[in-house]
């Protein structure tokens, strides 16, 4: 590529933003403002103790977000504000091994701590990280039927959205059937 060209086209995209833009005067009221707020990885910290060091830090819980989630709320307006987490929340500390094992001694539907943790804070959906699977399919869906917030499992394979996962096999990131035909996101993995 010549000098010249590489020089038109950093130039195209630079002069851009050095342009001002055209801003309306006053504020339009059919403007709805909106804010999106996100957790992820929460991996069972609901308070902000690390049990791995066995102390207290400041940089982990849900219990520590909770209250940037209520000050967002409150400057953006609560019914503008949406919630949500991206996953990999039921497994990860010596807590999330300890619901699971209370689980096993007592199976059944049941509220999992850090879904009624978000039930409190309002989350408005959540989605499954693949740490969500690593206690088997039937921890969560028992998790997920106590969580009043979220559609069950159950649900989505009656509407076809998402198939047994119960008869799948993962082994080696590829996943088989139970007719061994094998299939992954990409050929060739």
């Amino acid at each position: 590529m010549s000098k010249f060209t590489k020089m038109a086209i950093a130039t195209s995209l630079i002069v851009p933003t050095l342009i001002p833009l055209q801003h309306a005067a006053a504020e339009d009221e059919d403007v709805v403002k909106l804010r999106f707020l996100e957790t992820t990885d929460l991996h069972t910290n609901i308070t902000n103790y690390d049990y791995f060091q066995d102390k207290i830090d400041n940089t982990i819980g849900l219990t520590k977000v909770a209250t940037l989630i209520q000050q967002h709320r409150t400057d953006a307006g609560k019914p503008n504000t949406f919630l949500f987490d991206n996953g990999d929340t039921l497994q990860g500390t010596p807590f999330g091994d300890y619901v699971r094992e209370q689980h096993q001694k007592a199976p059944g539907t049941f509220e999992h701590p850090m879904y009624e943790a978000m039930s409190a804070l309002e989350f408005d959906a959540v989605t499954l990280g693949n740490h969500e699977f690593n206690f088997g399919l039937q921890f969560l869906y028992d998790a997920m039927q106590g969580f009043e917030r979220q559609a069950s499992l159950r649900q989505l394979e009656r509407e076809g959205l998402v198939g047994r996962a119960d008869r799948l096999e993962i082994q080696r990131g590829r996943t088989r059937s139970p007719n061994h035909r094998t299939s992954s996101r990409r050929r060739g993995r």
